[in-house]
């Protein structure tokens, strides 16, 4: 009796141990590396994140239709990278110190007729702010508005990471 246990008890676990066995030989062993090198940890300096924003934040920039956009209106972008997008005309919808102050260079540059560049500052810790002015001084200010318009790009600060 107590022989027929032990075999039925060895077979088992050798059943057992078949079984644990076929299931690792049907794993793609190249996928799992593949994806265990995707995940080491790669350095990047500021620099190349700041870099890697203004990229983006330009080709974000230039695929936007603007045409039927006016002051102070969000732009749904459908991007990974994008945390928020807003045309700016006066400083009611910014929310700190950071973005208030290159509002303020705008107008200073905008007032006394100097160049208006794009720009990218680190707003905080989680987004970086990537801006554009929608037109060079002469073209704003022929228009009747007379009126400064700078898109406010914030770009999420991980996702631009991870797609480094």
């Amino acid at each position: 009796m107590w022989k027929i246990l032990r075999l039925l008890l060895f077979n088992a676990c050798l059943l057992f141990c078949i079984s644990c066995s076929v299931k690792q030989a049907d794993m793609d062993v190249e996928k799992v590396k593949e994806e265990i090198n995707e995940r080491k940890i790669r350095r990047f300096t500021d620099a190349q994140i700041v870099q890697a924003a203004y990229d983006s934040g330009k080709v974000i920039i230039s695929d936007l239709k603007l045409s039927s956009t006016s002051c102070n209106d969000r732009i749904e972008i459908s991007n990974d990278l994008v945390q928020e997008c807003i045309i700016i005309c006066d400083s009611t919808n910014l929310t700190n110190k950071k973005e208030q102050q290159v509002w303020e260079a705008y107008q200073y540059n905008f007032a006394n007729e100097l160049p208006l560049k794009d720009n990218i500052q680190k707003s905080n810790d989680t987004s970086i702010l990537y801006t554009k002015p929608l037109s060079s001084n002469n073209q704003v200010k022929s228009d009747s508005l007379d009126t400064l318009k700078v898109i406010f790009l914030r770009i999420k600060k991980k996702e631009l990471i991870l797609s480094m």
